[in-house]
Formats: structure tokens, sequence, C-alpha cells
């Protein structure tokens, strides 16, 4: 497994892993934001590569925040469901918090939909803790 960082050229790969975390978004939605995101300065996009072939995303900002200090915020972590159950998720996931501590990240924080309980398991299974509740309003 490697850890790739992806670019505009991983689009189209962005776009169709984003869709399974996403059903309910089109993929001009997805493209979009996947296209601003990718010119943030403080935001990566990684890529879960075997066997030459994208499998899986994972993006995020590093930011600093007064509860927790230097922090990596993972965002769209998601690996293909066809490949889901071969450890390719905790190898992609322990690489990019690699990743984060070598940026001097301290923590790895995240959100997982509240229906999502295999993504749950996953990240409890991998040490994460629930600190709170994430709370949207639409404007």
């Amino acid at each position: 497994m490697d850890l790739v960082v992806l670019s505009d050229q991983d689009l189209p790969t962005i776009v169709s892993l984003s869709r399974q975390l996403n059903p309910s978004l089109d993929d001009e939605t997805l493209l979009a934001r996947a296209r601003e995101m990718l010119r943030y300065v403080h935001y990566r996009c990684f890529g879960c590569r075997v066997d030459g072939r994208i499998i899986g995303i994972g993006g995020g900002w590093i930011t600093t925040r007064l509860y927790s200090g230097r922090q990596f915020e993972l965002d769209h972590f998601v690996i293909d469901e066809s490949e889901r159950g071969r450890g390719h998720g905790a190898a992609f996931l322990s690489r990019i918090e690699e990743w984060a501590r070598k940026e001097g990240a301290v923590t790895c924080e995240l959100n997982a939909y509240v229906t999502n309980a295999l993504a749950h398991k996953f990240y409890f299974d991998h040490s994460y803790t629930v600190l709170g509740f994430h709370f949207q309003k639409r404007l």
C-alpha cells in the first residue's frame, strides 16, 4: 500500500470514491467541491494506492485548536467497497497518521456520519474516542 498525494488529475477517482460516502450528491457537486478543496493551501488529499490503482481516499487540514493544539482533521476517508475487509483501511489510516505526526500534529480528528456504524467500529478499533457532537445548521 502506497500513500500518494492526489491532485486535479485524480478528480475522477476522488469523485467516484466520494460518492460512496455521499450517494445523494451528484457528480457535478462533488467535482466542484473537490476542485475547490484542492486549491486550499492547508488541505491535502491522499490516495491509497494498491497494485497501481487508487482504492481509497482521505483528505484533511492541519489546524490549531484551543482545546487540542495542532491537529490533523481527517475528512472523507473511504476505501472502495470492493476492497474493504483486506486491511487496506488500517494501513492507509496509519500512513496518514504518520504523515500528520511528521507535520507536527498531536491529534487526528474526524467526523463520521451517525448512521455509519461500520465506520464507528473501525475508528474505535483504531483508538479513536468520541469527544462530542458535531452540529450543523443550513444557511
